[in-house]
C-alpha cells in the first residue's frame, strides 16, 4: 500500500493493538516518510472530548427537566392550592384562607379570594344576628299581646267586685294578679323554672275561677321531678287560656281544665292541657292541625295569641322537631300536648 501510493494513511493492527500510519514521498530524493502512532494515543483527546460532550448533554437534559418541573410547580401549585381552598369554601368552610408567597397575579387572586370569604362571613353573621333579633322582636310582640287583654278583663272583674262590696275577693284577686305579673316580668328572663311557670298558670286559673265561679274548675297534676327544669316563659298559660275560652266557655256550662306534666325519660318532657268543653269538629280539628304544621315564617298570617303562636315560639327556641299536638272531638273536649326537651 505504501509502495503503490505517493501519500496516504491507513490503520493497521500491529500485534493486539491498532495503529495509525501516515506516509508521504519526497520528490527530490524519492524517499518515503512513514509516520506511525498507536490509534489509542491518537484518539485519546477525541475520546475525552466526546465524554465531556456526553456529560454536558446529559447535565443539560437533567437541568432542563428539573427546571421544567420547578417552573411548572411554581406556576401550578398556587393555582391548585387556590382551587382546593375554593372547593372547601364551596362546601361551607368559611375559615379557609388562600396563601401565596409571590407577588404576581396568583397572589392577587388569593387576596381577592380571602377578602371575598371575609365579606361572605360578615354578611352571614350579620344576617343571622338580624334574623335572631327579628325573631326575638316578634316573640316579644306576641308575648305582649296577652297582657292588655287579660289585664283589661281582670281589672273589669275587680271593678264589679268592688261595686259589689266584696273586699276579701278584691284583695285576693289583686294579690293573685300581682303574682301573675311578677312571673310574667321575671326580671326580663325568657327562661324560668317549670315550678314558676306552674305558679303562673295557677295564678291565672285562680283569677279566672274568681271571674267565672261555678262554670270553671281546674286541677294541676305535674310530677315533682320535672319542676326543676327550665321552660320558655309563657308556654303553658296560653294553652290554658285557649282551653277556657274555646272549650269551657263554648260549652255553656261547668267544665274542668286539667294541666298535667311528666318526664317520659331520655330527652322528652310531656305536658297536657285538657278540658271537657265543647271540643272541635273533625273539620275544625284538621284546620287547627294544618295551622300548627305551617312554616314558622308564615305565622304572621295567623291572628291571635293562640296555639299557633305558642307552637311558633317552641319551634324557634327548641327546634322544629318539638311542638304541640291536638286531639279533640265534638262535645268530647280537647287535649293539647306539648313535648319539649328537659333543660337545666
Amino acid at each position: 500500500m505504501i509502495a503503490a501510493a505517493d501519500q496516504g494513511h491507513f490503520v493497521q493492527k500491529v500485534g493486539s493493538e491498532p495503529e495509525f500510519f501516515v506516509f508521504n514521498t519526497l520528490k527530490t530524493a524519492d524517499w518515503k516518510i512513514v509516520g506511525r502512532v498507536r490509534l489509542k494515543e491518537l484518539m485519546r483527546g477525541a475520546y475525552h472530548i466526546r465524554s465531556i460532550t456526553m456529560i454536558v448533554v446529559v447535565l443539560c437534559i437533567l437541568f432542563t427537566v428539573i427546571l421544567y418541573f420547578f417552573i411548572s410547580a411554581a406556576l401550578t401549585d398556587p393555582i391548585l392550592d387556590l382551587r382546593q381552598k375554593m372547593a372547601q369554601a364551596e362546601s361551607g368552610n368559611l375559615e379557609v384562607r388562600a396563601e401565596s408567597r409571590n407577588r404576581d397575579e396568583i397572589a392577587d387572586l388569593c387576596h381577592s379570594f380571602n377578602v371575598m370569604i371575609e365579606k361572605i362571613k360578615e354578611l352571614l353573621e350579620r344576617n343571622i344576628q338580624e334574623q335572631e333579633e327579628l325573631k326575638r322582636s316578634e316573640l316579644r310582640t306576641l308575648q305582649a299581646q296577652i297582657n292588655p287583654h287579660f289585664l283589661y278583663n281582670t281589672l273589669d272583674a275587680i271593678v264589679w267586685m268592688t261595686e259589689a262590696n266584696k273586699k276579701e275577693e278584691v284583695v285576693k284577686i289583686t294579690k293573685t294578679l300581682s303574682s301573675f305579673f311578677r312571673i310574667v316580668l321575671s326580671r326580663g328572663e325568657e327562661w324560668i323554672e317549670i315550678a314558676e311557670e306552674l305558679e303562673h298558670v295557677r295564678s291565672y286559673l285562680a283569677i279566672q275561677k274568681m271571674r267565672y265561679r261555678d262554670i270553671l274548675d281546674y286541677r294541676l297534676e305535674v310530677d315533682e321531678d320535672v319542676l326543676g327544669f327550665k321552660i320558655l316563659k309563657l308556654t303553658l298559660q296560653p294553652l290554658v287560656e285557649n282551653a277556657i275560652y274555646h272549650g269551657i266557655k263554648a260549652k255553656r256550662g261547668g267544665g274542668t281544665v286539667r294541666v298535667g306534666g311528666h318526664w317520659e325519660g331520655g330527652d322528652r318532657l310531656r305536658f297536657e292541657v285538657c278540658d271537657d268543653g265543647a271540643g272541635m269538629s273533625g273539620e275544625r280539628l284538621e284546620q287547627v292541625r294544618a295551622i300548627l304544621g305551617e312554616e314558622i315564617l308564615e305565622a304572621s298570617r295567623y291572628n291571635g295569641y293562640g296555639l299557633k303562636n305558642v307552637n311558633q315560639r317552641i319551634k324557634l327556641y327548641y327546634g322544629k322537631q318539638w311542638g304541640l299536638s291536638v286531639e279533640s272531638g265534638a262535645g268530647a273536649g280537647t287535649r293539647v300536648s306539648l313535648v319539649i326537651p328537659p333543660m337545666r
